[in-house]
């Protein structure tokens, strides 16, 4: 794993996005899911 964030779903569920990397250390993939597993209402906002 690359990065790890959490944030807030507009109906207040944590939302967790993980970057995760290959075993050769390349980029693999992008996970986005609900704490609970309920479908995601909207996509995170990142803001600075």
């Amino acid at each position: 794993m690359l990065a790890e964030r959490e944030f807030i779903d507009v109906d207040g569920i944590p939302i967790i996005v993980a970057i995760n990397l290959h075993d050769r250390g390349e980029l693999y993939e992008l996970d986005i899911w609900t704490v609970d597993f309920s479908p995601l209402k909207q996509y995170p906002v990142v803001t600075k």
